[in-house]
Formats: C-alpha cells, structure tokens, sequence
C-alpha cells in the first residue's frame, strides 16, 4: 500500500468516527428529549405529594430554585448530583 493509500485510509477512518460519534450524539439527545420530561413529572408529583413548594424542595436540598423549575418541566437536564440532593427530601 503506498503511503497515499495509507493516508488516504486513516483519513476515511477518521471521517468515519467523527459521522458514527455525530450519529450517536444525536440518539443521546433525542432520548434526553423523551427522558426528562417523565423524570421532571415524576419528581414535581412526588413533590406535591409530599406537600412541598418548588421554593421548600429547592431550601430542603440546597439546589437552584429556577433549575429545579427546568428540571420539572422538562426543560433541564439535572445531573447525578442535583438528583441525589433532591433524593432525601423527596423520601
């Protein structure tokens, strides 16, 4: 294989993984899309069933108010961390 052949196929290679990593960013994104707003739902009702405010919710686990409002809209996409600070008050 000549060196421009060689180059010639890493440079496909390349091309290749940068479309598969573009194809697998948009599946990632389009399933967050279908994901939050179920788990915005699932945390707003179990807030108004224990009682809470967004106001009380966002006090008790010491998160932003405004992005828990997000969050519960479907809006944001909450981390692993906002998720267990909010974990406790919600039982």
């Amino acid at each position: 294989m000549s060196p421009t052949q060689a180059s010639t196929t890493a440079e496909e290679r390349k091309r290749a993984g940068v479309v598969a990593r573009e194809l697998q960013a948009q599946a990632d994104r389009a399933l967050l899309a279908r994901i939050m707003p179920v788990v915005g739902r699932n945390i707003a009702q179990r807030r108004e069933t224990l009682g809470l405010s967004q106001r009380a919710l966002s006090e008790q686990a010491s998160v932003d108010r405004i992005f828990l409002r997000g969050v519960e809209a479907g809006e944001r996409t909450p981390t692993v961390v906002f998720l267990a600070k909010i974990a406790p008050a919600l039982q």
